[in-house]
């Protein structure tokens, strides 16, 4: 009976991987050949090798989707995507936007090919990332049937954690509930979290109140209430999603994605309409969101959604770390010879909470970055094969994006064999922010792993092993091995 499961998980994961090979792949030289049918400037002649690269790179590593080695989950294909955006949809977007309101200096022509090279080596060691992890993780132990889920078993640390949190944060109720939620249409600056201390409780404090509640909800699950148990979760997920409002739109997302993933495995039969509702709502309230924090471009015009739209594809090498960022960052070195292993050390220690306080703040890459593109912010995001050519050359430019992709496929096959959903929701939302290190750098990166990862992992693995009662331990948790 357990070999029959696991070839019905393969099978479906196959065939799923296939689908998603052809779909891609066949969109990858549509662009491509469109790309080269519009593209007239001298700068952007050769952006074309992108998706082209993209597609062959596809076919070379084509066993990774025709044979797969575990079933693969959602991390697998939010990674495969945002790859896509990267070397597919951005391309495109520089030749279909007017490229305005881009900034910093404009790259040399033979930066720009540079760039290119660098980007196309780059892809080619993310799927030799890629495909020894997915051979490695696929070894180790395959699935055999989907495991049991629970959800806070136990809720004795949680629960305490939670009113001792709650207990501090009702001084602060603005750190808990922004001023707008989901539909922006004031100053966005006032629906941001204060910074420090109170900013990390009020994450946890969301991410916490999100799980305990909706395991209260599923205690007296049954055939009856299902559906009603259904809708109320599903409530509640919206509830977090506007609980996260603000200008870091990626956070809400991931979330919301995340919080998605725990519903749907608890309520499996509705997880079309969850989709469906959860995509609809994120994608309206981003563009909300997007519409005012780009007002300063929408002042005067007949049509804001259309000229957001626009304006946001313009802005695509900046969200996915585009070949003009790229070139730019090919020159952070030379223009700024302070950087150094303390700038390294900088970029990581300088995200730890308590520790950061001890950091030179303005001696880290994203900081010199910003410079180099006349921000006085670090608004910017320096792109990680930059990142990894400015410290270790072009050899090794790639490392962090292979080191993140290595670990996404890790947390794709944690959450194919979780159990317990705390868990589950920790490793969708890290995963998540690691498939956006197509867009991220280093100190983002990092600091997605300090908050809210670590200490929710910490705390659930306390939360797991510490009773109020011997008698109430869970007994209904089951991985299968």
């Amino acid at each position: 009976m357990g070999n029959k499961n696991n070839n019905n998980f393969y099978k479906a994961s196959n065939t799923n991987s296939k689908i998603f090979l052809m779909v891609v792949a066949t969109l990858g030289l549509l662009i491509t050949f469109s790309i080269v049918l519009l593209e007239r400037s001298n700068e952007y002649k050769f952006v074309f090798l992108l998706p082209l690269a993209y597609v062959l790179i596809l076919l070379i590593f084509s066993k990774i989707f025709i044979k797969p080695y575990y079933s693969y989950g959602p991390l697998f294909y939010a990674a495969q995507i945002f790859i896509f955006i990267r070397y597919v949809l951005t391309p495109f977007s520089m030749v279909i936007s007017n490229n305005e309101f881009l900034p910093g200096p404009d790259p040399m022509s033979y930066e720009m090919n540079m760039s290119f090279i660098l980007m196309i080596y780059e892809l080619l060691c993310i799927y030799i990332a890629i495909s020894i992890a997915t051979y490695k993780n696929g070894r180790r132990k395959n699935l055999v049937g989907q495991p049991k889920y629970s959800l806070l078993g136990n809720k004795f640390i949680i629960g305490t954690i939670t009113l001792i949190f709650l207990s501090i944060l009702v001084n602060f109720p603005n750190s808990v509930i922004p001023s707008q939620v989901l539909f922006v249409n004031e100053d966005f600056s006032d629906i941001s979290s204060p910074n420090g201390i109170i900013e990390i409780m009020s994450m946890l404090f969301k991410c916490m109140s999100f799980l305990l509640i909706l395991s209260f909800i599923n205690i007296n699950d049954n055939n009856r209430n299902r559906f009603i148990n259904f809708i109320i979760s599903f409530v509640l997920l919206v509830a977090l999603m506007a609980l996260f409002t603000g200008t870091s739109r990626w956070t809400m997302i991931f979330m919301g994605l995340a919080g998605l993933i725990v519903i749907e495995r608890l309520y499996p039969k509705y997880k079309f309409f969850l989709r469906i509702g959860v995509i609809s709502i994120l994608v309206t309230s981003v563009i909300s969101i997007s519409m005012y924090k780009f007002w300063w471009a929408l002042i005067e015009t007949d049509t804001p959604i259309k000229d957001t739209i626009l304006l946001m594809s313009t802005q695509f090498q900046a969200y996915f770390s585009g070949p003009r960022t790229v070139a730019q960052s090919l020159n952070i070195k030379d223009y700024f010879p302070a950087i150094s292993i303390s700038t390294f050390l900088n970029d990581f220690l300088g995200s730890v909470p308590f520790v950061s306080n001890f950091i030179d703040q303005s001696d880290r890459i994203n900081v010199y970055f910003n410079t180099y593109n006349y921000r006085n912010s670090t608004s910017l995001i320096m792109p990680l094969a930059g990142i990894g050519y400015t410290y270790f050359g072009f050899i090794l430019a790639p490392i962090f994006t292979m080191i993140s992709q290595w670990i996404i496929i890790k947390l794709d096959n944690l959450t194919q064999r979780e159990g317990r959903l705390e868990f589950l929701f920790v490793y969708m939302y890290l995963g998540l922010r690691l498939s956006m290190s197509m867009g991220l750098n280093t100190q983002s990166l990092f600091t997605s792993f300090i908050l809210p990862t670590l200490p929710l992992l910490l705390i659930f693995i306390l939360n797991r092993n510490v009773y109020l009662f011997k008698s109430v331990k869970s007994k209904n948790v089951h991985l299968i091995e």
